[in-house]
């Protein structure tokens, strides 16, 4: 098709811009496993032997390119539990087959629950932060049982682990090594009862919950050593 950006409709034009930001966005998830296939571990891709073309974009995306003009397109999902990326509310279970419709501003990308993604978000095109998320690492959980992430600092490759654990009526999440600023968006079906950061309960300005996104939002400077957030509901 037409490839000439300025031959475009403003509607494309407005898609391109989107998926680009993301792209730009993900870069601190595709650095971990640049770093990652550097030292002969997981690389960034991975086909799968299920479903047509479709791929893993490290351990916790799976790609399901659009390869016919169609609207329409079957996503086989892995073992596991999956959420659409672009309306993550609902869980869905694997190993299935769906066929669903998708409109020309979305794509098949599901993202496994459980998983950790920091992002680097400085604009508001794709809805995962706006203009005050810059100079912080946006970090995107969808909390099961625990899981751990490292993030690299590009430009001196300092790390910071990056986990959590789910408790009865909680969560606990840790960060430890390079401090950085960050913003936890935390999916969460409910709104917690009460934020802690090392032992002190989080004031309202610093954390917020919202209703039609499902997330908690923290958003903390970091100043300081290893960092443990309590999150009771």
């Amino acid at each position: 098709g037409e490839r000439r950006l300025w031959k475009r409709t403003p509607e494309e034009m407005d898609i391109i811009r989107k998926y680009s930001w993301l792209h730009t966005e993900l870069l601190p998830y595709i650095y971990h496993y640049v770093v990652s296939a550097h030292k002969g571990g997981r690389r960034l891709q991975t086909p799968i032997k299920i479903g047509k073309y479709q791929y893993l974009f490290g351990d916790d995306f799976l790609i399901v390119p659009i390869y016919r003009d169609s609207q329409i397109r079957e996503v086989v999902l892995p073992d596991g539990q999956w959420r659409y990326f672009f309306d993550d509310r609902e869980v869905l279970e694997g190993p299935s087959a769906i066929e669903r419709s998708f409109s020309l501003e979305e794509y098949p990308v599901y993202v496994k629950e459980g998983a950790i993604v920091p992002l680097d978000v400085k604009r508001a095109y794709t809805g995962l932060g706006d203009y005050t998320s810059k100079g912080y690492v946006t970090v995107l959980m969808y909390p099961k049982g625990s899981n751990s992430f490292t993030y690299f600092q590009p430009d001196t490759l300092e790390e910071t682990h990056i986990s959590y654990e789910q408790e009865k009526n909680g969560l606990r999440v840790f960060l430890e090594g390079n401090t950085i600023p960050h913003i936890l968006r935390i999916h969460s079906e409910r709104k917690p009862k009460k934020v802690s950061l090392n032992n002190r309960e989080v004031d309202a300005e610093s954390w917020n919950y919202n209703r039609i996104e499902n997330k908690i939002i923290i958003k903390t400077r970091a100043d300081q050593g290893k960092i443990t957030y309590a999150i009771v509901f």
